[in-house]
């Protein structure tokens, strides 16, 4: 471990070497005064209470009081490991081109980057789109061939892929929701857990007819929110019905869908979309065919971008922090590329719900 600061961002840079303390057993219990820290370590005592609030944020230390030293509460095996992974490089593996990642993605990405530069560790994102062709199993290993000692991130992949990675004993995770059957360790939000919340509130309002528009078969994410959905009917003492449209990235499609939606009998009166940028097009459908939001129809994103943030109603919907699902991908691949073939422990965060305007009357 270096003792004092080499790099900038300085504030990073010391925070990276608080956490190296922690893990090592440089400090146990409380950490040491500011003026002592700031003279051992030679920063400012600005630059020492950034890295402070930094490790703070991710539940490493509780902050003391005026005049109280902070607790130690957490200590991290990762940055223990962090010495062993320098130099080495993390390649993200995604069917999604890099410029169609944004939002909530693109923040975690960017944490996860930023996160792995401070431990010494590369960072590459690697655009495949032929994820889904019934012989990924032969890219898949040319493509580890020629990248042996390089630790893996699987982002919105099929379930083929995961499973191709869970046999090869590899250095890898999943950042988002796995596939059934599969054990690798993984950073998600809880897709399924939403859905269930999502579907107690439509029922909760009085809806027994629920639909669910989904956008992708292949996207383990989206069939979580169908189970989730379906988990929320199952427990409900009425009889409650599913509808669940398939769609593609397109407003004819969606279009389509509405309208076999609402032609249907009984008609559904709660919507639940699993793409944010699609919300808009749903709503849309339902006043062209009369129905008011929330008195008639209600609609919940399964998701959220600023566009929703912004509007007149505001649109019910789940909240992502980004940047804490990055630092959780951080800590988790750190490990993964120490000690591959390790137990390890996922970690699931629950979004947060935004009581919009458009899901009760």
């Amino acid at each position: 471990m270096s003792d004092i600061p080499q790099r900038f961002p300085l504030a990073a840079e010391t925070a990276r070497v608080l956490r190296e303390g922690l893990s090592s057993g440089r400090w146990t219990g409380q950490l040491p005064g500011e003026h002592e820290l700031c003279a051992e370590l030679r920063v400012s005592r600005m630059t020492l209470r950034a890295a402070i609030e930094q490790l703070a944020r991710e539940r490493l230390l509780e902050k003391g009081g005026y005049g109280r030293r902070h607790r130690i509460v957490a200590t991290m095996p990762s940055d223990r490991s962090a010495r062993d992974v320098r130099g080495g490089k993390v390649r993200v593996l995604s069917q999604t081109p890099p410029e169609n990642i944004v939002g909530v993605m693109e923040r975690a990405l960017a944490e996860l980057q930023r996160g792995l530069a401070v431990a010494g560790a590369g960072y590459h994102y690697l655009h495949r789109a032929d994820l889904t062709r019934r012989d990924v199993a032969r890219a898949l290993a040319s493509l580890v061939d020629v990248n042996a000692r390089d630790g893996w991130v699987l982002c919105g992949v099929p379930p083929a892929v995961q499973a191709w990675f869970a046999s090869r004993g590899l250095p890898v995770m999943v950042l988002g929701a796995r596939a059934p059957g599969i054990t690798l360790p993984h950073v998600e939000f809880a897709s399924r857990a939403l859905a269930r919340h999502a579907g107690g509130q439509f029922l909760k309002h009085g809806h027994r007819r629920l639909a669910l528009l989904r956008f992708s078969l292949e996207m383990v994410g989206e069939a979580e929110c169908e189970a989730g959905l379906r988990d929320a009917a199952a427990t409900h003492p009425d009889s409650v019905e599913i509808a669940i449209a398939h769609c593609t990235n397109s407003r004819p499609t969606i279009r389509r869908a509405m309208n076999q939606l609402l032609a249907s009998k009984p008609v559904p009166t709660a919507f639940l979309v699993t793409q944010p940028q699609w919300v808009w097009c749903v709503l849309a459908c339902l006043k062209r065919a009369g129905m008011r939001v929330p008195e008639d129809a209600a609609v919940i994103s399964r998701g959220d971008d600023q566009f929703l943030q912004m509007s007149d109603p505001e649109v019910t919907r789940y909240a992502y922090d980004g940047p804490r699902l990055g630092r959780a991908a951080t800590r988790l691949m750190l490990q993964v590329m120490a000690q591959p073939g390790g137990k390890f422990r996922s970690t699931v965060i629950m979004p947060e719900f935004v009581q919009g305007e458009t899901s009760a009357a």
